[in-house]
């Protein structure tokens, strides 16, 4: 058997969500000294294979490339949200991470006023810049239309960065967990808590999440359905529980692995469930008395009924 001391080889957590139906860790834990067993005999059974690739494949391939379809192989075998990234494909992953494509800014939240004192946003995507963009509209609806009652319409929203949600939820929640989660690591067990202050703790919220709502945005209606923040108005969400962290590596490339499974702040699991709303769909019957054209979504028309009838505050 063969020694490898990871304390030379540790990589610095990365904040990504080019897959946004992945759920990722921004910490950065410190490099810690461990020692793991390689094994000699299947070392040299791959060393084998190699050799005889080289030599007897009827096609020149490098050896770069070749290592690299070793490493996506043995990543690939772990599962779909598992995998490894080249040098070039590692640097688009981080800019995806940014809300950017091609230097072309990509807004992850768009608002329009309702009548009455009601706000809507639609946050599409969790990125870096989306608790910058929610406060922004958010403020905007206020100064605007005396907003004191707000949908947040994550439909869709297959999730991305999962730092981006916990600020999100940290702008509603002056107190209470956010999330746990549990992994194999000391870094992957933890309890995350809301901060203060909460700016917005004031604004009665309404979520409309549907099957295609999944990971980040599982994270905050969790969050904010489990601490009486806010009332879920649609389907059982996606169940996308568990949490990818991104490593970069020294070559400039970089791997995507799953950590740690994650739980709602009353310990219920998002894995393969999914959040259960508290309100289903009922927009058969539903007619709009207002004429705007965002009433012609009937889910919105239905959220907004309940949170200018029915819906009290549930701060």
């Amino acid at each position: 058997m063969l020694l490898l001391n990871t304390s030379s080889l540790s990589a610095k957590n990365l904040p990504s969500e080019k897959n946004a139906s992945e759920g990722f860790s921004s910490e950065e834990s410190p490099a810690k000294k461990q020692e793991i067993i390689l094994p000699l005999e299947e070392l040299q059974t791959f060393s084998e294979v190699f050799h005889h690739i080289k030599t007897s494949y009827h096609k020149n391939i490098s050896d770069k490339e070749l290592i690299n379809a070793a490493i996506s192989g043995m990543l690939n075998k772990l599962g779909e949200h598992t995998r490894y990234y080249s040098q070039e494909e590692f640097s688009k992953f981080n800019v995806a991470s940014n809300g950017e494509r091609t230097g072309i800014l990509l807004p992850s939240v768009i608002s329009e006023g309702l009548p009455s004192p009601v706000g809507y946003i639609a946050i599409n995507q969790f990125t870096k810049k989306t608790p910058s963009e929610v406060i922004a509209h958010l403020n905007q609806l206020i100064q605007d239309h005396d907003t004191s009652r707000l949908i947040i319409d994550l439909r869709n929203n297959l999730g991305g960065v999962l730092d981006a949600s916990v600020d999100v939820a940290n702008l509603f929640l002056d107190k209470g967990v956010i999330y746990s989660s549990k992994g194999k690591s000391i870094e992957s067990n933890r309890k995350v808590i809301a901060e203060s202050p909460a700016i917005f703790k004031d604004i009665t919220l309404l979520i409309i999440m549907n099957r295609d709502s999944a990971s980040s945005s599982e994270i905050l209606a969790g969050a904010l359905q489990d601490n009486k923040r806010a009332i879920i108005l649609g389907e059982i969400s996606y169940g996308k529980g568990t949490i990818q962290t991104v490593f970069a590596l020294r070559s400039g490339a970089g791997i995507k692995m799953t950590t740690s499974e994650y739980f709602t702040p009353n310990g219920n699991k998002i894995q393969g469930k999914g959040i259960a709303p508290d309100i289903e769909l009922e927009t058969k019957t539903l007619t709009p008395d207002l004429e705007l054209s965002i009433f012609n979504d009937l889910a919105i028309y239905q959220a907004y009924l309940l949170l200018t009838t029915k819906v009290k505050t549930t701060k």
